[in-house]
């Protein structure tokens, strides 16, 4: 490989950056619970990653063709650097949700679907200019438990201007 293309690759990241995982990964998921989850969830795929890596079969085949003279592959290096990154967030999540006993798992889960609901409201309103929902949104209010969708049905049935700019400043502020 020619040196120009070897100091071009100095610049690459193996895998996602910080700014994609904390942004489009994590943020993206709403409120705090659904955060907590998916960190949870991206943490136990990588931790399987790196203990199947682990096992002496993998490591005896890699080791007999070191890659670069380094003893982990780049897929467990950056593993590792994203598990890091995972796991801080995952902490700071931890702290504002506290404890979490049965009773108050149910109760962050109907919120959390509450809002991913109210979000999709504000995304359908702020694309169609205040002019309505679309149908896919109803069908997914249509699946909350009915004391949630009254709430959400009538605020939408609403001919209250405020009501839905109201909708649209929520979703501007989470």
């Amino acid at each position: 490989m020619n040196d120009e293309i070897l100091n071009l690759m100095k610049d690459f990241q193996e895998g996602h950056s910080d700014f994609q995982i904390k942004n489009f990964i994590i943020r993206c998921q709403g409120n705090n619970w659904m955060q907590y989850q998916q960190c949870l969830r991206e943490i136990k795929g990588r931790l399987n990653l790196i203990a199947g890596w682990e096992s002496k079969k993998i490591k005896k085949r890699f080791f007999r063709r070191r890659i670069n003279g380094d003893r982990k592959p780049p897929n467990i290096r950056r593993a590792e650097r994203e598990l890091e990154i995972f796991v801080g967030m995952a902490k700071e999540l931890k702290k504002v949700l506290g404890e979490i006993a049965a009773e108050k798992r149910k109760h962050l889960e109907t919120q959390a679907w509450i809002e991913k609901a109210r979000r999709m409201v504000g995304i359908d309103l702020i694309a169609s200019r205040g002019a309505g929902v679309s149908k896919q949104t109803i069908e997914f209010i249509l699946q909350l438990p009915k004391d949630s969708r009254r709430e959400l049905v009538s605020k939408l049935l609403s001919n209250d201007a405020n009501e839905k700019t109201k909708m649209i400043e929520w979703i501007l502020n989470t």
